[in-house]
């Protein structure tokens, strides 16, 4: 998925999609990056590695994310991150004063709760009220203050329940998909036998985060998107073992370069924060590697180096152009995948996947897109692989890049265009 400013609005772009397609993608781009047969040879069962897929959302009732019994969703938890900016607003001192007309307050406290929210068990709106507006009045105050956030006082605004529809699209159900979707095991009339595929890691847990809404703008998403990143760590820091091992951000910001160095803007800054914490953060490169421009001369059309976007420019992270879906050497990188270096000399994306065509889940059924944003959870799957075989990687985030970007095979392609190369899952293992 790509934001990116538009009149002010989130303008969110997928470069292809069609439904009814046969069975291209991920039942031909999983043994493109031979994940089936590091599985296979390797025996491996992600069933205790967790991912975050920081996007849309997803829908967490779906066939595919069902466990091996097929009764439990492998989704572990939602959040809704997209009103975070209004949740930690100053403006809400003066709102929820002693004075406030008590139905402004109910009116708003309305607003700020997601669909699907979660209220203390057995207690309604009125019953619970008193102490989400006494949370909201302390995270203002520490928002004044500039004190840490105290997540505990957030976590009633925007954890919601699983099975929660997203609002937005089906992206983040399809990149989810990619990861985790599980075969399910029976043909059916809803399920029909081109749908019966294996993502990367059938059998992993996830996250949902969510961190768009219909009415989000730019900055509300940035913001959700380093709140998200935050909690991360957070909910790491909370037990004596690793919580999430991973996040997949298939988004992407225009950097701003008035205004930051390429690589240490907000939102690079705080995935490097978390690749510190001992998390892989794997983000789409862009796609932004064919652009229409316009000049003195009229408008033209032309491939555009230089076109990385956030969080990819982050050092730390992974961050993945698109290549063809089963014919990578043939056709190499994808023409909309964008290219490095980025803007201040480092040598990005750091390596390819398939992103082209891809099929998985939508929220009522299956479909298919395409984008940068299909490719990085390829390797999302393929780090959390490495990380169940073998737990020796388990918080080093820098070592899995390493071993990914080593094992890769080299397309032929310009180094700004493949990176290291196409992802090998199979040689990750075997170099191992």
């Amino acid at each position: 998925m790509q934001t990116s400013a538009s009149n002010g609005k989130i303008r969110s772009s997928i470069r292809f999609r069609s439904i009814g397609a046969p069975i291209w993608a991920v039942a031909r781009s999983v043994p493109s990056v031979k994940a089936d047969a590091a599985r296979l040879l390797f025996t491996v069962n992600c069933a205790e590695i967790a991912w975050a897929v920081i996007d849309s959302g997803i829908q967490g009732d779906h066939i595919c994310f069902k466990d091996a019994t097929g009764k439990e969703s492998r989704v572990v938890a939602s959040f809704d991150f997209s009103n975070f900016r209004k949740i930690v607003n100053l403006d809400n001192l003066r709102i929820f004063n002693e004075n406030e007309d008590p139905e402004v307050q109910q009116a708003k406290l309305k607003q700020l709760l997601p669909d699907g929210h979660k209220l203390p068990e057995g207690q309604k709106l009125k019953q619970a009220g008193a102490k989400l507006i006494s949370n909201l009045v302390q995270l203002s105050r520490d928002a004044r203050a500039q004190r840490p956030i105290h997540w505990e006082l957030v976590e009633p605004f925007i954890e919601i329940k699983v099975d929660t529809r997203p609002s937005v699209s089906d992206h983040g159900t399809h990149v989810a998909g990619i990861i985790g979707a599980r075969a399910p095991q029976k043909r059916t009339k809803a399920v029909a036998e081109d749908d019966r595929i294996d993502g990367m890691c059938p059998d992993i847990q996830l996250y949902d985060f969510r961190v768009l809404s219909q009415n989000s703008d730019e900055k509300d998403t940035e913001f959700a998107i380093i709140a998200a990143l935050q909690y991360i760590r957070h909910l790491n820091e909370r037990h004596d073992y690793i919580s999430i091992h991973g996040a997949n951000l298939s988004l992407s910001i225009k950097h701003d370069v008035r205004n930051y160095a390429c690589g240490r803007t907000p939102i690079c800054e705080e995935c490097e924060h978390l690749v510190e914490s001992g998390v892989v953060v794997v983000a789409a490169a862009g796609n932004y590697g064919f652009q229409s421009f316009t000049t003195t001369d009229g408008a033209f059309e032309s491939y555009a180096a230089f076109s990385i976007t956030d969080p990819g420019n982050a050092d730390g992270v992974i961050t993945v152009g698109s290549t063809h879906r089963s014919l990578p050497h043939t056709y190499g990188v994808s023409f909309f995948s964008s290219r490095g270096p980025t803007g201040d000399g480092r040598l990005k994306p750091d390596l390819v996947a398939p992103g082209e065509r891809i099929h998985g889940p939508f929220r009522d059924g299956w479909g298919d897109l395409d984008g940068t944003s299909m490719a990085a959870p390829h390797v999302s799957g393929a780090a959390a692989m490495l990380m169940a075989r073998y737990p020796e990687f388990i918080k080093q985030p820098r070592k899995v890049k390493k071993i990914l970007c080593e094992t890769a095979t080299d397309l032929g392609r310009e180094r700004s265009f493949q990176g290291s190369g196409l992802l090998d899952v199979l040689r990750a293992f075997q170099s191992i």
